[in-house]
């Protein structure tokens, strides 16, 4: 599910940071036309896109990044974000992302993000999930020394643990949609920002013109293939919304998401 795409030149901005000490990693981008939502501030989903890109190029310079696990038949997959904004970023603003290795458990590799605007305030913290996987099996690989050792930072951008979300009482049908040649990434899989278009695109219009979306919380349950017909569902009211995506043949469930507006 990782994502890929070319990263842009910066007027005036050097971009990129590296305190291996800290095992940290530092990168300014300026938000462009095509990030922007009808409001005029930048979408979470392009944050989340900044937020993978960011993984992969830190992961990269640890020998850790797509190529590095592809050779072993291996590769990354999101299994859990939570996107927090106290503001959002509009047109021509210059953000600052800094990511970090927060822990690394038997499964899981737990990466934490700061997002900062050019006075140096905190606008946003993300922190995220994630796996590997075997190429060959789809099964998840157990994170052992063998396999990757990885120097992480204790503090974390968020109080309490982000805990995997309970399933949703009582949705509606929202609408249905066909697993595109659009919606796929670099290996073929669903790319999981596009998941999130998909979370959000099930949200009524009035709501997402009328109140700012600052949060999001998503699980990545089991992927979804290109033809396959998916079931939107949604429940909530102006301030939050809960949205699964359901695979109609299988009835498995591709994604669970809590959504939040102000």
């Amino acid at each position: 599910m990782t994502c890929l795409f070319t990263r842009r030149k910066l007027r005036g901005i050097s971009g990129i940071e590296i305190n291996k000490m800290l095992n940290t990693y530092t990168q300014s981008f300026q938000i462009s036309s095509f990030d922007l939502n009808p409001n005029a501030s930048a979408r979470l989903t392009s944050l989340a896109n900044y937020l993978q890109e960011m993984a992969y190029q830190h992961g990269k310079r640890l020998n850790l990044g797509f190529h590095d696990l592809k050779k072993e038949n291996h590769a990354w997959v999101l299994s859990r974000l939570h996107l927090k904004m106290h503001h959002l970023p509009g047109w021509d603003d210059v953000i600052t992302i800094e990511t970090w290795p927060r822990s690394v458990d038997r499964l899981f590799v737990l990466r934490d993000f700061k997002i900062t605007n050019e006075k140096g305030e905190v606008i946003g913290n993300a922190t995220s999930y994630w796996l590997i996987i075997d190429m060959n099996t789809h099964r998840i690989t157990r994170i052992t020394k063998d396999i990757m050792e990885l120097e992480t930072r204790e503090d974390s951008v968020f109080d309490a643990k982000s805990e995997k979300l309970e399933m949703f009482p009582e949705l509606s049908e929202a609408y249905k949609k066909t697993v595109a040649f659009a919606d796929l990434d670099i290996v073929g899989h669903v790319n999981n920002v596009k998941y999130m278009e998909w979370c959000m695109d099930a949200i009524p219009l009035e709501t997402h013109l009328n109140h700012e979306l600052v949060e999001l919380e998503i699980n990545f349950l089991h992927e979804a293939k290109y033809g396959e017909e998916i079931q939107l569902n949604c429940s909530g009211s102006d301030q939050m919304f809960m949205v699964n995506a359901v695979n109609i043949e299988t009835g498995k469930e591709c994604v669970r998401s809590r959504i939040r507006f102000r």
